[in-house]
């Protein structure tokens, strides 16, 4: 069961700050941010950060939700320049497992394991950044409203590409092992 897993930043009082480490510094190479979210507000409010406000220095990617709309955005110099928005609203329906990923040249963003997204990466290298990684705020500020749980950052793209050519994220069912 999730919420005997999971942190709860009910009312946004609080957050998660890890060290800065160097598999969060995507480059140009293939990674996978994942996370389950039970979001329960449509204010503007991170769920995965490591930026300051409006990418404007120091920033690589942040998973965010505003007007409950979830979206994944990176950037390669300032500003977010390189952005999955699909324009689905998570809030206040439960538990979603959501995942972005970078595959080669494209980058794609799951919600619940299907591709809600797509984006051409070709000769992109998404911005390296000294700021800690920060789950459930942003810089202190945009302070998320829900419960996260069994969050992951891998240095591999952990999407499956189908026989017919499109991409599925394989949704755990299970907390995470160490070697998963």
């Amino acid at each position: 069961i999730k919420e005997a897993q999971s942190l709860d930043f009910s009312a946004g009082r609080i957050y998660f700050d890890a060290d800065t480490h160097f598999n969060y510094n995507f480059g140009a190479d293939d990674f996978t941010v994942e996370t389950w979210v039970d979001c329960r507000s449509t204010n503007g409010m991170a769920v995965f950060n490591q930026s300051d406000s409006n990418a404007g220095s120091n920033s690589s990617f942040i998973l965010w939700v505003s007007g409950g709309i979830i979206g994944f955005y990176t950037t390669n110099s300032t500003g977010w320049t390189h952005n999955i928005e699909p324009g689905i609203n998570i809030a206040n329906t439960g538990w979603r497992h959501i995942a972005a990923t970078r595959k080669g040249n494209t980058m794609y963003m799951f919600i619940d394991g299907k591709q809600v997204g797509s984006l051409d990466m070709s000769g992109v290298t998404i911005a390296s950044s000294t700021r800690d990684l920060e789950i459930g705020a942003q810089t202190n500020a945009g302070r998320f409203t829900g419960s996260i749980a069994d969050s992951r950052i891998s240095s591999i793209a952990r999407s499956i590409t189908t026989d017919d050519g499109s991409e599925i994220f394989p949704v755990p069912n299970k907390p995470y092992e160490m070697d998963d």
